[in-house]
């Protein structure tokens, strides 16, 4: 079962943050470094740090590993994190700005218009549904997840976990005190490159 992370992408120089969260970490964190370097990324803000400091000053980060909980949950404790750290992101009362919702449909519409891509696309996926132990976790989870009661509860621990303004005080000063040690970031940095090469060797087209 795939577990929920959340990420940024760090200004190194300016200690802006965008923050995302996913359960295909790499692939998503892969994405958003290549809709920077082509330009398109749906965060303006990020775009423009971006073309001003260059790739060198960014550095992407897991800053939380959630576990195998509702997607719910994950886009409530994200919310808290971008509410802390996400400089970058551009909220709007609904979720996402104007700017963003614009952006993201252009560079979706141009990605699926490419038949090639749409046909690695299909191949990558039939590859990952072809493992009967992947099938298996994924009707499990959705079973698990039918129930309400359960979500309630799941719910209403995960949010009484993170109204603790001591526990987040806790997280918030253990990454600080990560980011500002270079061998740190340089050792999330080989985790990352190492989780992208595994990938790419896994999958076929990537």
């Amino acid at each position: 079962m795939k577990r929920y992370h959340v990420y940024a992408i760090i200004n190194l120089r300016t200690h802006d943050a965008y923050i995302g969260c996913s359960q295909q970490l790499g692939s998503r964190v892969s994405q958003h470094l290549k809709h920077l370097a082509e330009g398109t990324h749906h965060s303006s803000k990020l775009q423009k740090a971006w073309k001003r400091y260059g790739r060198e000053a960014f550095q992407a980060a897991v800053l939380l590993d959630l576990g195998s909980i509702s997607r719910e949950t994950a886009a409530s404790i994200e919310a808290i994190w971008i509410g802390k750290l996400g400089t970058y992101n551009e909220v709007g009362t609904d979720g996402w700005s104007d700017t963003m919702r614009d952006n993201h449909s252009e560079r979706m519409r141009e990605q699926w218009s490419d038949p090639v891509r749409r046909v690695v696309h299909s191949k990558q996926l039939k590859a990952l549904w072809a493992d009967p132990d992947r099938r298996k976790a994924y009707a499990s989870r959705r079973t698990r997840w039918d129930d309400p009661e359960q979500n309630s509860q799941h719910s209403e621990q995960m949010k009484s976990l993170w109204a603790d303004p001591e526990r987040r005080q806790k997280l918030e000063a253990r990454r600080a005190a990560r980011w500002a040690d270079p061998e740190a970031k340089a050792r999330q940095g080989e985790k990352m490159r190492a989780y992208h090469a595994a990938r790419r060797a896994r999958l076929p087209g990537v």
